[in-house]
């Protein structure tokens, strides 16, 4: 026996593809006025939702229940929307169940991670294929006792932030490039005015790749994403081989070190991975380069009087807040419990990433740096803190003497 709603199944279904999240009472009031008494608006709202249900079964030429999962759903706009939206990598999908909630489409998603292989034969390719760098050209001869640090921190490779933030960053691979490319300008200045540094230094203070499959590696946070983790971790790749042979060829420092962190709370052993990469690269093609992965949370590097304590300012395990912008009683006291450990002396400074931002604090120990991201801010940061700029913290170090002198550049928009 028909429904008496039958003759409106043609309306229903135009109505709800052309607006997908329609609710199914405001669905069954535009078709019969509001003037409906309750009663039929209730019976019409239970019909339009048992004909959306099997409006989707036709699509996908299945019978769908709450036990059944549909390989079919998979190919529709409508799920590729909905994965898109909850941070789901598409291409591991593997099957999936149509779940229909009031006001909006649910798929419970079934998926694969043993199906996309790691393609070694594609990876061997980007690691054998040879940078042609491209020389900083200068004239001074004179050579000096300084050292150039470059804190490179948080370049989220791979990070999106949508058309809909307070504030745009287009951001993209050819974005860090480009902002390398400028840091690489900075460094040629620097050799202009004091000459051919002793040492130059290339940190990373971590958060390198934006996370990975969509996520964080500590787990739990949903990312906005524009690379692929493969294309993430490639693309640090490359950017780094391009940064770091320019650099060497250019002869800008008589000593090389590229010194980079990966226990941080974005890319853990996801960076890890790459900057091993990296680091056999370097032994082979420039040998010359002193390569450090930190993978303790905070670690020392030396230069003549100088300490430098470093660390990403969140850990990939147990801090569930970073280090702060400036020093508090309990952080100072945290630091300096671990310069008397580790008796270090001389000229001391730590040194962080993490917040994004450039200050520096200072108490009788130490000093204390925040560095600046190449990255930027996300759209959480835009809209929970507030506008920030991306660009590069810098130190240039006397090596005998407690001068330092602090600098930062940040990037056009």
């Amino acid at each position: 026996m028909a429904s008496k709603w039958s003759h409106l199944d043609s309306k229903i279904l135009e109505l709800c593809r052309e607006d997908e999240t329609l609710g199914y009472s405001k669905a069954a009031r535009m078709l019969i006025g509001d003037d409906a008494s309750k009663e039929d608006v209730d019976l019409l709202r239970t019909y339009v939702k048992r004909q959306v249900c099997k409006d989707v079964d036709f699509v996908n030429n299945t019978e769908t229940d709450d036990s059944t999962y549909n390989e079919g759903l998979i190919e529709t706009d409508a799920f590729a929307r909905y994965c898109k939206d909850e941070g789901i990598d598409i291409s591991r999908a593997k099957s999936a169940k149509y779940v229909n909630h009031i006001r909006q489409q649910k798929f419970n998603v079934v998926l694969d991670y043993n199906s996309k292989k790691f393609d070694w034969d594609k990876f061997r390719e980007v690691m054998l294929q040879e940078v042609v760098p491209q020389e900083l050209k200068h004239q001074s001869k004179r050579e000096n006792n300084l050292s150039l640090h470059l804190y490179h921190s948080d370049l989220h490779i791979g990070a999106e932030v949508s058309s809909n933030s307070l504030y745009s960053n287009n951001y993209s691979l050819d974005v860090v490039l480009d902002r390398l490319s400028q840091v690489r300008q900075l460094v040629l200045q620097k050799v202009h005015f004091f000459g051919i540094f002793d040492t130059l230094v290339m940190f990373d203070l971590g958060d390198m790749l934006d996370g990975q499959d969509g996520k964080t590696t500590r787990g739990g946070h949903n990312l906005q994403q524009n690379m692929e983790s493969k294309q993430q971790f490639e693309g640090a790749i490359q950017a780094y081989k391009q940064h770091i042979s320019t650099l060497v060829n250019s002869e800008v420092a008589e000593n090389f070190v590229f010194y980079a962190i990966c226990n941080d709370n974005h890319s853990g052993s996801f960076s890890y991975y790459a900057l091993r990469a990296i680091a056999e690269w370097c032994m082979i093609r420039y040998p010359q380069v002193r390569v450090v992965i930190q993978t303790k949370f905070i670690d020392v590097y030396e230069y003549g009087r100088h300490n430098f304590i470093i660390t990403h300012g969140k850990d990939e395990q147990f801090m569930k807040h970073g280090m702060p912008k400036y020093l508090d009683k309990k952080t100072e006291i945290y630091i300096k419990d671990y310069i008397e450990y580790h008796k270090l002396d001389g000229y001391l400074h730590f040194v962080k990433g993490d917040l994004h931002q450039d200050c520096v604090d200072f108490c009788n120990k130490f000093r204390y740096r925040n560095t600046l991201s190449l990255f930027g801010s996300s759209e959480w940061v835009f809209t929970t803190i507030g506008y920030g700029r991306a660009g590069l913290s810098y130190d240039v170090v006397d090596k005998g003497s407690k001068d330092v002198m602090e600098g930062r550049i940040f990037f056009s928009e």
